[in-house]
């Protein structure tokens, strides 16, 4: 095998608070590391300085803790210092392009540098800021489309991580079927955690089972606000029953805020922002079930995630979710605040088929793993170069 330089964006998989393109690029790299032909020398760059832990050049291999996994010797690390908060990629990781000039560069966070030569792929999560403009700023989407419509143009191959995206790049932005690559993402959790530990962060987050769990951004995309306004229908029926709210305040948190108060139920509705992964795994592996019916997704990884654990999922219909599903999860109309309300109620109160959905889920994600999207993404390398 030839020597190959390959160079890849990096920066978002050292992000210390990762979400789901985070995860995907460390994940991904992850797996990558332990497969890439030995000929081929891999600069893994990061828009800023690494941890020192972090800190492992070609020639070593080092345990790096931000991604947990060891690079091989022929990998390195570059990291490209840029004061402004914006235009890394366009301005500074562009320029690093043009003068290294590697065999192949791969961004898995949907952007490639205008001016860069190299050939490229590219990934493209999603094509929500055209289906749900309301969901993002004007200026958010302006970009969004500009850097899309140029990837989509400008790079040898794109990879999307569901069909629902695939079928997006070609309605909205003219993509060819034929450049375009489905890489299926895997979940982030491997193993349940033992009970004693599920107890811990229960104890640590002043917690009571049972509750349901919605995980991701509160937000207008997310649907926060109808999931919300169901628990407030069924819980007067549910007793103790808890609403469990963890991720970062996002687009339309005002309203995700006033839905709260108006539900009127105190603590029987917790937001607990942003958790930590190990965190999280111990929150699906308690929950009745992950709530997570988002008008607008590309993948859908805490899908996933609870099928790992054996957790139900209830998820919406008719976008990337259910292709993700895959028949294992309660599917309803994001739009309707009453079907939601209706498979909450019912998951909680039926046993038989919570435990039904639990084994569905849990052969379905089978099906999905991190070595399996990197020798897809591999293949598209090998293809190019």
């Amino acid at each position: 095998m030839k020597n190959m330089d390959i160079a890849i964006d990096a920066s978002r998989a050292i992000r210390s608070r990762k979400t789901g393109v985070e995860w995907y690029a460390c994940k991904l790299i992850e797996a990558l590391a332990k497969i890439a032909p030995p000929g081929w020398r891999v600069d893994l760059i990061v828009d800023n300085s690494p941890p020192p832990s972090l800190r492992v050049r070609g020639g070593r291999e080092g345990l790096v803790p931000s991604f947990n996994f060891s690079l091989p010797p022929q990998w390195s690390i570059t990291s490209l210092r840029w004061p402004p908060r914006y235009l890394w990629s366009q301005v500074r990781l562009a320029a690093h392009l043009q003068i290294t000039r590697p065999n192949l560069f791969f961004s898995p966070v949907h952007v490639l540098p205008f001016l860069a030569t190299a050939p490229a792929v590219v990934t493209i999560h999603d094509v929500d800021y055209v289906t749900h403009p309301e969901a993002y700023s004007a200026k958010g989407r302006a970009y969004l489309k500009l850097t899309t419509r140029f990837a989509v143009r400008r790079a040898v191959r794109v990879l999307v991580p569901s069909e629902a995206t695939r079928q997006g790049l070609i309605k909205y932005f003219g993509a060819s079927p034929e450049k375009i690559a489905v890489t299926p993402l895997a979940p982030i959790i491997t193993d349940i955690p033992p009970a004693s530990e599920v107890a811990a962060v229960k104890k640590k987050l002043g917690i009571e089972w049972p509750y349901f769990l919605f995980l991701g951004r509160l937000e207008t995309k997310k649907n926060a606000v109808r999931v919300i306004e169901a628990f407030k229908k069924i819980q007067p029926a549910l007793g103790e029953t808890r609403l469990l709210l963890v991720g970062r305040p996002g687009r339309g948190y005002e309203a995700v805020r006033s839905a709260i108060k108006n539900a009127g139920l105190g603590d029987r509705i917790f937001e607990l922002g942003w958790r930590s992964a190990e965190e999280v795994t111990t929150l699906l592996t308690g929950a009745t079930a992950l709530v997570f019916p988002s008008l607008a997704e590309g993948f859908g990884l805490p899908i996933l995630d609870a099928f790992a654990v054996g957790t139900p999922v209830i998820t919406s219909a008719s976008i990337a979710t259910e292709e993700v599903a895959g028949g294992a999860a309660v599917l309803v109309d994001p739009f309707s605040t009453d079907e939601i309300a209706d498979a909450m109620k019912s998951l909680a109160e039926n046993h038989a088929p919570a435990v039904e959905l639990a084994a569905k889920g849990r052969e379905w994600v089978k099906n999905f793993s991190w070595e399996k999207t990197a020798r897809q993404t591999l293949a598209v390398f090998q293809e190019i170069i």
